[in-house]
């Protein structure tokens, strides 16, 4: 099957079609990390594909490189003489919101990643299978139970920190390690993107958090505080606690807590990429833009992809949740303290123009009215 062409297949698998007459400028494809993967088009009717229009409806699939699509939305309509239909699918593994845990534990425990998902994978008829990749910390919980198995792991892609990314009805954690790859893509302003757009708020900037490590053989638990050097500019905004067993001394778990808080204004940029090579959902890439004067490391949060036919350049974006784009905010704030500080050089430098001007011009007035 080519990379353009999109199988119908119906609710019961009895059928299975190439899909036809379909709008290639009406199709997208969106990702959001742990969130969203869907496909929207519009099918026409026409003489050619009559049988398979009547068969798009919801829970019917859409089969595209290789992966399932529910339909979830279909919307038929009729302008003068022409019908057709506008179908939005999300991708399979997003039903195992369909199977429920309703067992609770209400105790505290620890748990790994895969006890957790485990627990919540218990009793499942759907024929999903789950797995874990990658390093991952593990975490107290208490009263776990009674949600649904997407709940589950988007709770654990949350809490223990990794992504969450399903082959169909295989769904897979990854650790960040075992996710984000560099393919050597750079993205630099004006080769392969025109377009750029920054956009930054503090809704979640926090300056203190403590944190909380293993319980000792006497009792005792290990405990942490970090205090940003920003707290002088936004105050103390206290983060929620923070606890990982893994960390058995306090100046350790002090250094891990400086990364798990965004000390400076959440930063997310959008790309419009024109580059010739394919890019993926896990991507790390390059970027540098001399204009605004940033360059670092992004791992790819978001992308919208249309189909080839239309030549259409893809959409891509990024976030700064903590790990992502720490080091673009720093550089956006470095550089705009370092223009408030040029700014007050220049300003102070005018000053001192400014009098010796007014001096110079008061003694010259003075001595012609003399």
């Amino acid at each position: 099957m080519l990379d353009v062409d999109i199988l119908y297949r119906n609710y019961s698998g009895t059928i299975e079609e190439l899909l036809i007459d379909f709008d290639p400028d009406s199709f997208r494809y969106e990702y959001e990390e742990n969130e969203k993967r869907n496909i929207q088009l519009t099918v026409f009717l026409t003489n050619r594909n009559s049988g398979i229009y009547k068969g798009l409806s919801e829970e019917a699939f859409l089969i595209w490189r290789g992966q399932i699509f529910t339909i979830k939305e279909c919307n038929p309509q009729q302008e003068g003489t022409i019908q057709f239909k506008e179908i939005i699918a999300q991708h399979i593994s997003f039903s195992c919101a369909d199977h429920v845990q309703y067992n609770l534990v209400e105790q505290e425990r620890v748990y790994d990643i895969w006890q957790y998902l485990s627990h919540g994978h218990e009793g499942d008829e759907l024929g999903f299978t789950i797995e874990a990749r990658g390093e991952f910390p593990t975490i107290p919980m208490s009263s776990v139970g009674r949600q649904s198995l997407l709940e589950y792991v988007q709770t654990a892609a949350e809490k223990f920190g990794g992504v969450f990314y399903a082959n169909n009805k295989h769904l897979v954690i990854y650790s960040p390690a075992e996710w984000y790859k560099y393919n050597g893509i750079d993205l630099r302003y004006q080769f392969n993107t025109d377009t750029v757009k920054l956009s930054s708020n503090t809704y979640n900037l926090k300056t203190y958090v403590k944190g909380f490590g293993k319980t000792k053989e006497d009792g005792t638990t290990v405990e942490a505080i970090y205090i940003s050097p920003n707290v002088n500019k936004y105050g103390r905004r206290k983060a929620d606690p923070i606890t990982d067993e893994r960390f058995l001394y306090s100046e350790s778990l002090q250094s891990y807590l400086a990364t798990k808080i965004l000390d400076v204004p959440e930063t997310s940029i959008e790309i419009v990429y024109k580059g010739n090579e394919p890019i993926g959902e896990n991507e790390q890439l390059y970027l540098v833009h001399e204009t605004l004067g940033y360059e670092s490391m992004l791992n790819l949060k978001r992308m919208t992809l249309f189909h080839p036919y239309t030549n259409k350049a893809s959409e891509i974006g990024f976030s700064n949740r903590i790990t992502d784009m720490i080091d673009i905010q720093r550089q956006v704030h470095r550089r705009y303290n370092n223009m408030n500080k040029r700014l007050e050089s220049t300003r102070y430098e005018m000053e001192q123009v400014t009098g010796i001007a007014n001096t110079a011009l008061s003694g010259d007035i003075v001595g012609e009215v003399t």
